[in-house]
């Protein structure tokens, strides 16, 4: 049976177990707070500006790409984009 080491080279049959720091804790906590507050601030978002954010911040497509997805005019997808990035910010205002 082969020893396994962890990246100090330690045995970790042998280790004690590792506990998250409070540091970690604090940040672990943190995160899934904002991970809340963005779900319910994007849930709120009218289904058009829903479908652009996530298209957009989410999936990564393009103005055009977007345009083609959800067949409508590029500054319609801008337009979309503007108002909802607006309405997230004014929900997570303060979070940061």
């Amino acid at each position: 049976m082969p020893l396994e080491v962890d990246d100090r080279g330690e045995d970790t049959a042998t280790s004690a177990p590792r506990w998250p720091t409070a540091g970690s804790a604090v940040r672990s906590a943190r995160d899934a707070e904002i991970a809340e507050r963005l779900g319910a601030a994007i849930r709120e978002l009218t289904p058009e500006h829903r479908a652009v954010i996530l298209l957009r911040e989410v999936d990564g497509l393009s103005y055009a790409e977007i345009s083609a997805v959800l067949d409508c005019p590029k500054g319609t997808v801008m337009s979309r984009l503007h108002y909802a990035r607006r309405r997230l910010q004014e929900r997570l205002q303060g979070l940061l």
